[in-house]
């Protein structure tokens, strides 16, 4: 919970739950911010025939879709680097089987995966 618990200092409390405060607020400054610019960039006059149609809902449907678009990066992004990571564990070889893994042809994969 917010706040600090028994007895803990607010030095304490910055130490232990002050990081993740911090980036939630962060987190939603940004969804924020991400938002407001994209449906002020859509109501702009270059839309109005659009706009004719679905009157509100296009700039409301764009800055759903670019705060969806960086909640999906946010997430995708440590999920690539472990795959990296676990890709890079499953061909690692000995040096003397590197060479002969680049005379045969597949060097080319063990190479981009170190």
């Amino acid at each position: 919970m917010f706040g600090c618990r028994n007895g803990m200092s607010v030095g304490q409390w910055l130490a232990t739950d002050g990081p993740m405060y911090i980036f939630v607020i962060l987190w939603l400054i940004s969804n924020v911010i991400l938002f407001i610019t994209t449906y002020q960039k859509y109501h702009q006059d270059q839309f109005t025939f659009l706009r004719f149609y679905v009157n509100k809902g296009l700039p409301i449907a764009r800055g759903a879709a670019s705060m969806l678009n960086f909640n999906c990066a946010l997430i995708l992004v440590p999920v690539c680097r472990n795959l990296v990571n676990v890709l890079r564990g499953l061909f690692e070889v000995p040096r003397q089987s590197r060479e002969c893994g680049r005379v045969c042809g597949c060097g080319d994969v063990q190479a981009l995966l170190t």
